[in-house]
């Protein structure tokens, strides 16, 4: 299959998303071009793995419209998110020369939470694992590999706290819609996987 108009406007919406939040970003730099980099790497990274997560409620959409497999679209978007948020931390080590970032912090509730990315990424690096054994582990794949979910949890919540970009309301609110879109995506997935399952074990009618 061929890429359609739907798979088109798709990528073009991601494109033109990723870079309205970048033109935001680099007309309100703070600290310098380390905080610069540090803050795109966070939001776009945080969106396309939101991105990779929604996809995975409408996979024989994403295959009709973007004419490819969808694992393939998948661990692209995947992979790509993943590699700009892990350069999230990394940049910051260069900055402060601080490696506590990728600890938890347990100090109180409200610092868990605040450096609670430290946290995603963790649970963002088990669930990535998790996925290269997908055939090693097919019992118990699925389960763990929702993690994804929480981290994203994790990753929201540190961004309202301590994102600098986060001080602008439309796009602190754009953020928290996209992760609410993201467990309104895993709730349709598990539907449609229950509905599908309902289906399996109705009893055929009599002739």
């Amino acid at each position: 299959m061929s890429l359609t108009r739907a798979g088109a406007i798709f990528i073009v919406s991601i494109f033109l998303f990723n870079l309205i939040v970048s033109i935001f970003t680099y007309s309100n730099v703070v600290f310098g071009s380390f905080d610069l980099i540090l803050r795109l790497l966070a939001l776009n990274g945080f969106f396309l793995l939101s991105i990779t997560s929604i996809m995975s409620a409408f996979i024989k959409e994403i295959y009709k419209a973007l004419g490819k497999p969808f694992l393939r679209v998948h661990h692209v978007f995947a992979a790509i998110g993943l590699t700009l948020i892990t350069l999230h931390p990394i940049v910051y080590v260069i900055q402060t020369l601080n490696l506590r970032v990728f600890l938890p912090n347990l100090g109180s509730i409200t610092d868990f939470f605040t450096m609670g990315g430290s946290v995603a990424l963790i649970l963002i690096y088990v669930s990535f694992t998790v996925a290269l054994l997908m055939k090693r582990i097919p019992k118990y794949f699925r389960k763990i590999h929702q993690l994804v979910i929480v981290a994203l949890f994790f990753a929201v919540i540190h961004a309202n706290l301590l994102g600098v970009d986060f001080s602008s309301i439309p796009l602190r609110i754009t953020y928290d819609i996209l992760f609410l879109a993201t467990v309104g995506a895993y709730i349709l997935k598990r539907y449609r996987v229950y509905k599908a399952k309902k289906l399996k074990q109705k009893p055929l009618l009599p002739l």
